[in-house]
C-alpha cells in the first residue's frame, strides 16, 4: 500500500503474505491483481463511512494527510 500526497509518496508498506504455504511476505514491490486490492479498499471505506469517520459524498482530496 502506498499513500501519495501531491506527487510524493509519503508512506509505503506491504501487508500479508503472497503465499500462505511459504510465508513469503508482501512488499511494496509486490505486484497484485487490481481486483483484489479494490475490494479491500472499498470494504474499508464503507466501514469508515458507517462509523462516520468518512463521508462518501466528499472528494478523496478533502481528506488531506
Amino acid at each position: 500500500m502506498s499513500i501519495v500526497s501531491g506527487n510524493k509518496i509519503v508512506y509505503t508498506k506491504g501487508f500479508s503474505v503472497t503465499n500462505v504455504e511459504t510465508g513469503q511476505p508482501v512488499t511494496p514491490e509486490t505486484l497484485v491483481m487490481t481486483g483484489s486490492t479494490t475490494k479491500t479498499f472499498t470494504t474499508h471505506a464503507l466501514s469508515m463511512a458507517e462509523e462516520e469517520k468518512m463521508n462518501i459524498n466528499k472528494l478523496v482530496s478533502y481528506y488531506k494527510i
